[in-house]
């Protein structure tokens, strides 16, 4: 449990520092990687071509996780803040990934993402 938290601890700030090493050190040869946004990444090879691109456009400013819990002996849901721009563009969210484990290693991430700014309809009532 504790070897999976800090690999997750690890990853997050990998984006932040722009270090990453090789990307087997945190994933199964296998890995499944789905965005909030739709792209999915399936293996290690994938998951390297999006990484390599997003350093290239994008800087990560803040990947602030809030809470892990440990939902299974193999699954973990992070939820999360996260800052970053490009030349274009800034953009912030609040997330959670939900991330599945095997021997070590991450096997399966799915991010899912909410606007950080909430409003209160009804709260006039």
């Amino acid at each position: 449990m504790q070897g999976d938290i800090q690999l997750i601890k690890a990853w997050f700030n990998a984006w932040r520092t722009r270090c990453f090493g090789p990307l087997s050190v945190y994933f199964t040869e296998n890995v499944c990687y789905i965005e909030s946004y739709g792209p999915m990444y399936q293996g290690l090879e994938e998951l390297q071509h999006w990484v390599a691109h997003q350093v290239s456009v994008q800087v990560v400013d803040l990947w602030e996780i809030e809470k892990i819990q440990q939902v299974s002996s193999d699954e973990y849901m992070v939820t999360w803040y996260f800052e970053a721009h490009t030349n274009e563009d800034r953009i912030a969210f609040d997330g959670l990934s939900a991330i599945n484990f095997r021997d070590g290693k991450i096997k399966r991430v799915a991010e899912y993402a909410s606007k950080h700014e909430h409003t209160r309809p009804y709260q006039d009532l």
